[in-house]
């Protein structure tokens, strides 16, 4: 039993530096590392984990870069807010043109098709219409 204990100390705090730098920048699972390491993954997760929270303590997301975070995202759905409203009216006044053409053409089909339909109104034939046109080329 106390064999034990004198195994588990006998890594040096650079081998256990080595052996998580080598875990934690792989892509392989933690276990396979440790085993070509020599080393049970049992003793590697505690120094992985220790780590870990070092890091955090060295790295710890302010509250100032949570700020400035929020802000820039809320003047970029200001400013996409606004966007989408312009093309809103942008839309409605494209569809407002159209109907007025619509309904200005309209009125002219409705006197063209009540003269094709008076019989007193001459009708020209298609071959009057084409030398007319030529006519004024």
């Amino acid at each position: 039993m106390m064999d034990t204990k004198k195994k588990a100390n006998q890594y040096t705090a650079e081998f256990k530096a080595r052996a998580v730098k080598l875990a934690v920048e792989s892509d392989q699972p933690f276990s396979k590392t440790a085993g070509e390491l020599g080393v049970n993954k049992n003793t590697l997760h505690p120094w992985i984990g220790k780590y870990h929270r070092a890091q955090a303590v060295e790295h710890p997301v302010g509250e100032e870069h949570l700020y400035d975070e929020l802000k820039r995202l809320k003047k970029e759905n200001a400013r996409l807010k606004e966007e989408r409203e312009i093309l809103k009216r942008s839309r409605a006044e494209i569809v407002r043109d159209a109907i007025e053409r619509y309904l200005e053409d309209s009125d002219d089909l409705h006197i063209a098709l009540e003269r094709l339909q008076d019989p007193n109104d001459p009708v020209l034939e298609w071959e009057d219409v084409k030398r007319g046109l030529l006519a004024q080329d």
